[in-house]
């Protein structure tokens, strides 16, 4: 994605039906997505971005928002997020208390929190926009793969920043930036 927020925003804003989308442009299991609601859209897509929501809650709270998984999933989930020697070593485990935006918590160890959280309900469409951005290049590898195993065959859309600026600077020196700004004016003029 480029920029910041830019390539997110226009890929939520699409799947939200908030542009028209001309019919057999996109397609979700080879249905035009015209032919979804936005309710049942948002039931198929699991997002995970780089700065998503954190509760001021403990980890298992943040992980299983719903409160209605088993401990085994969430331990399970937790592995996969290369999150559960961090939980081990902290003094209340999973009931440790993260603070308001994960504030007694990494970037990384909130990234992989949300990532625990998308994986405990994977989607038909998983989007994990950026969301490995604050791991190490080890640690990142080993969730993506597990990433990819649990996602299976569903759909996985994984992004990165390419770049970033302010909307002028990117205008001028991101040619990607330059196409999705093309896109979306032109969006906006149908």
């Amino acid at each position: 994605m480029a920029g910041v927020g830019s390539g997110k925003t226009t890929l939520m804003n699409i799947l939200a039906g908030f542009y028209e989308i001309p019919d057999n442009t996109i397609k979700i299991n080879d249905i035009d997505i015209n032919k979804y609601s936005r309710e049942s859209i948002f039931k198929k897509i699991g997002y995970s971005t780089q700065k998503g929501i954190i509760l001021d809650e403990n980890i298992k709270n943040n992980i299983d928002m719903k409160h209605e998984r088993k401990q085994e999933d969430i331990e399970k989930v937790i592995s996969k997020a290369e999150l559960l020697e961090d939980i081990e070593k902290m003094a209340e485990k999973l009931e440790t208390q993260i603070g308001e935006n994960g504030s007694k918590v990494s970037g990384g160890q909130k990234q992989r929190i949300q990532i625990a959280r998308t994986l405990l309900d994977t989607r038909e469409i998983n989007i994990f926009d950026d969301s490995l951005s604050a791991l190490d290049s080890e640690t990142e590898k080993k969730v993506l793969k597990a990433i990819e195993n649990e996602v299976g065959k569903n759909t996985l859309i994984v992004g990165k920043i390419k770049d970033s600026g302010t909307h002028k600077q990117l205008l001028e020196t991101n040619e990607l930036y330059q196409q999705l700004n093309q896109y979306e004016r032109e969006g906006e003029l149908l």
